[in-house]
């Protein structure tokens, strides 16, 4: 994707590429974000797994797994 938004549940698999995107992630869905997609935001519930090179990563559940492979921002929900 490069942008827009988006809901992804269950198995689904998401790649940003970049552009202005934010990405909802239930269940155990996957996001990538490549690098130089600075626009990408998450917010990431359940079990999903995120590899992020950049964008920014909101964590809303203790069960999210995320991988930081460079200059991504993450925040953990309060």
């Amino acid at each position: 994707m490069t942008g827009g938004i988006v809901h992804a549940t269950d198995q689904a698999t998401v790649t940003a590429l970049g552009g202005d995107a934010h990405i909802t992630t239930y269940g155990n869905a996957r996001v990538i974000i490549e690098a130089g997609a600075d626009g990408v935001h998450v917010d990431a519930y359940d079990a999903a797994h995120i590899t992020a090179h950049s964008g920014t990563v909101t964590i809303h559940s203790p069960d999210v797994t995320v991988t930081n492979n460079g200059d991504a921002v993450i925040h953990h929900a309060s």
